[in-house]
């Protein structure tokens, strides 16, 4: 970032707020890069509809994301009803900790808490 801001200093115009100025710029340039790829990925996505794979290709991808899926479901087995809960509301209905915590009526820490004892009991279960 600093590199190319540097390689441009030239184009710049005199920075008042050098803060707010490099926030911002990493902003853009974050959000740049999310866009190219996100273009990217469609790109392959687009080509690998294109191809097509031979069936025992096929049969063996399924298996592997069935085998994939019945080891996240026996590790989704050990948390608890409250942990599946707001892991639910967290990651697949895109509420924040405010959110959660209004619904649950706990505090925003409290479901925090359960969130990171979630994760840390599946990673420790997935290893």
């Amino acid at each position: 970032m600093f590199c190319e801001i540097w390689q441009n200093r030239n184009r710049l115009s005199d920075v008042q707020h050098i803060f707010s100025y490099l926030k911002v710029y990493l902003r853009r340039k974050l959000l740049k890069e999310k866009v190219n790829s996100i273009f990217f990925e469609s790109e392959i996505e687009a080509e690998e509809h294109l191809s097509e794979h031979s069936y025992e290709y096929q049969l063996i991808q399924f298996e592997v994301n069935e085998e994939k899926r019945k080891i996240i479901e026996k590790a989704l087995a050990h948390l608890t009803h409250a942990q599946k809960e707001i892991l639910t509301m967290k990651y697949f209905n895109d509420f924040n900790y405010s959110q959660i915590a209004n619904l649950l009526q706990i505090t925003p820490r409290t479901a925090y808490n359960h969130v990171f004892d979630a994760i840390s009991k599946l990673r420790k279960l997935l290893k």
